[in-house]
């Protein structure tokens, strides 16, 4: 399951998140590879949103290590630059243009073993920014990737640039991480307002929000699990930015 909405008083086309899958309910499947992603794009930059779209779609091409991420983002910033080539900007975004985008990542690749169904599933990420992989089994949180504490979350996470100059900015700070999984546990991909919100419930002990955000999920009504968003804005509980969820399951 994926959904995307963006802030309060913006439409779908302003949300600057991007996830793959694409929103919606998906179907079971025993695909040897599956990829999931989550994107970010940065609001105080230019063509933002765009930038994470062309990031989620080169990277759902390829298979996950480090290098397919170097060559996914080079190919992702060569489309990010031909999509706006002829576009007439005036100056002042002329200049923001220069300077680029910047987009929070989180990519994960499940594997099925058809032969080996005692340890089918192996799992492995990669993470950049703020955007966030939970793994629960029996009812906890055993993972989180990259950022572990909710006062990691600030105004100046380490970002992607659709800029090649700009790359030297995130080196040393991609992070992976692989294991294998059970069936019964569940993985969550979020962009990090509800990651915030997760790892604070997470650290107040509060394990009833997993099954609540299970059940909403499991409901498979995507109109409840946006009401369930938007309340939590409402209370102030997360705050009011595009909110990204992709919700997997192992059964």
């Amino acid at each position: 399951m994926s959904i995307s909405i963006p802030k309060a008083g913006n439409s779908s086309v302003e949300n600057e998140d991007a996830v793959f899958p694409e929103s919606g309910f998906g179907q079971d499947g025993n695909n040897e590879f599956l990829p999931f992603l989550v994107a970010d794009g940065a609001t105080q930059t230019s063509f933002s949103n765009l930038w994470a779209k062309c990031l989620v779609n080169s990277c759902s091409e390829t298979h996950l290590s480090e290098f397919s991420f170097d060559q996914s983002v080079k190919k992702a910033q060569i489309e990010w630059l031909r999509s706006l080539q002829n576009i007439d900007l005036p100056w002042h975004a002329q200049e923001k243009f220069r300077q680029g985008a910047f987009s929070a990542l989180a990519w994960l690749e499940i594997k099925y073993d058809r032969l080996h169904p005692a340890s089918a599933y192996t799992w492995r990420a990669l993470a950049v920014g703020d955007c966030c992989l939970f793994i629960s089994r029996s009812r906890s949180i055993y993972l989180s990737l990259p950022l572990q504490n909710p006062l990691e979350f600030n105004n100046s996470p380490v970002l992607i640039p659709s800029r090649s100059e700009k790359m030297d900015s995130i080196k040393g700070k991609v992070q992976t991480a692989r294991g294998a999984l059970k069936n019964g546990d569940y993985l969550l991909l979020s962009s990090d307002a509800l990651a915030a919100w997760i790892l604070n419930q997470t650290q107040e002990g509060q394990d009833d929000f997993l099954k609540i955000l299970r059940d909403v999920i499991f409901s498979k009504n995507l109109e409840k699990l946006t009401r369930f968003l938007v309340t939590l804005r409402k209370k102030n509980e997360i705050k009011n930015d595009d909110t990204s969820l992709i919700y997997i399951e192992l059964r």
